[in-house]
């Protein structure tokens, strides 16, 4: 039960964020930087997703909304063996990141 909720939950979230995406880009603020090279670093293995989701979850940064969900999608549904959905979480959060310099 609680997975299904969990699911839910992501999954109505990236329906947000796919409706948002025709918004302006994501600048590229220290913040925004900075947790992407964090990103990168978790999918090389270089920093452990804890890491990451501390960098995206935890912090206070002004990290823009988006970038914040769409890292966020990624975390959650890899945590859940999400498959399919989490590799599409993860290639939207790499544009996200490449759109502003770090890839």
């Amino acid at each position: 039960m609680k997975r299904v909720l969990v699911a839910t939950a992501v999954l109505s979230g990236l329906s947000v964020a796919a409706c948002a995406r025709d918004g302006p880009g994501i600048p590229p603020t220290a913040a925004n930087v900075a947790v992407c090279k964090v990103f990168r670093d978790t999918l090389t293995g270089r920093t452990a997703m804890p890491q990451l989701a501390g960098a995206v979850f935890e912090s206070n940064a002004p990290i823009t909304h988006r970038l914040r969900q769409d890292i966020g999608s990624y975390i959650s549904l890899a945590a859940s063996g999400g498959g399919s959905a989490a590799q599409q979480a993860e290639a939207q959060a790499k544009q996200d990141c490449a759109a502003i310099g770090v890839g």
